[in-house]
């Protein structure tokens, strides 16, 4: 089973969504202008098409209060985001993730 770890945090009034598989990573930020619904919908999207790129099945861990730095690629620590918001996103990147029948077990944080 393939692994991937998402890290979220906030920056700021900034929140960061980042997926990491293997060396690879893919992000995007939330900053409150755009529907926060409509900002899950597209990330989720983003991160679901790159792991069905990857052949899943997936284990899946989060860094709540992490995030690589774009340009070093070195991993740092940021303001943690609400648990809340993190479910919320968990509970929809699971649900896309069947939707496109592939198989998604979220461990939770690391």
């Amino acid at each position: 089973m393939k692994k991937a770890i998402i890290f979220t945090g906030k920056e700021g009034l900034t929140e960061v969504y980042q997926l990491m598989i293997g060396t690879k990573y893919f992000g995007g930020t939330y900053d409150h202008f755009s529907d926060r619904i409509d900002f899950f919908d597209s990330i989720s999207n983003y991160f679901i098409s790159k792991l069905m790129q990857e052949k899943p099945p997936f284990v899946l861990g989060t860094y709540n209060g992490y995030k690589i730095d774009s340009r070093w690629g070195k991993l740092e620590q940021i303001s943690k985001l609400e648990s809340q918001l993190l479910d919320q996103f968990r509970r929809v990147m699971v649900a896309k993730f069947r939707q496109e029948g592939g198989v998604l077990y979220i461990i939770g944080e690391l």
